[in-house]
Parts: C-alpha cells; structure tokens; sequence
C-alpha cells in the first residue's frame, strides 16, 4: 500500500496503477465501489471496482479511503471538491 504522503507526479509515471478512492466523481454525480487506472500519467479506465481488478489483475491497487477522484477535472481552487466531499 502506498501512503498519500508518497503520491508525488512521478509516481503516476513510473507504472500503472488502479486508484481505489472512496468516491469518484463522474458526471450525473458520485459514486461508490468504482476505480480508475492511472497509466502513462493519464486516467485510462474508469469503472466499477470489481471489473477493473479482473481487467488489471496484475496492476498495483492503491486504496484512497476518504479521497474523492474527478477525472478529467483539474482542480484549480480546492473548496470545491473539499465541500463535495464533507456532504
């Protein structure tokens, strides 16, 4: 397991990995028990978490409880995925 402390750019370079957060947040709203792979540096797959562990069952899994994902979102003010989260 790797500790947020850790997450630093590189890390999403170096190999994939599958994202296990507690929400990721898609379009009609937030979701539970769904996890996205990260490869290249760039969010490849995003899906429930049962089916991407069977797609990438040989990818490293980093579980991110109380982390929200917004993929495709580039947070450029941090209050409001702080507010969505505390909801």
């Amino acid at each position: 397991m790797v500790s947020r402390t850790t997450l630093e750019p590189h890390v999403f370079t170096d190999q994939p990995m599958l994202l296990l957060p507690e929400y990721v947040i898609l379009r009609h709203g937030p979701v539970t028990d769904y996890a996205v792979l990260v490869k290249d540096g760039l969010f490849a797959d995003v899906g429930p978490v049962s089916e991407l562990q069977l797609r990438y069952h040989d990818t490293k899994q980093i579980p991110l409880p109380r982390a929200a994902l917004m993929p495709g979102f580039i947070d450029t003010h941090h209050l409001l995925t702080q507010d969505l989260v505390r909801r």
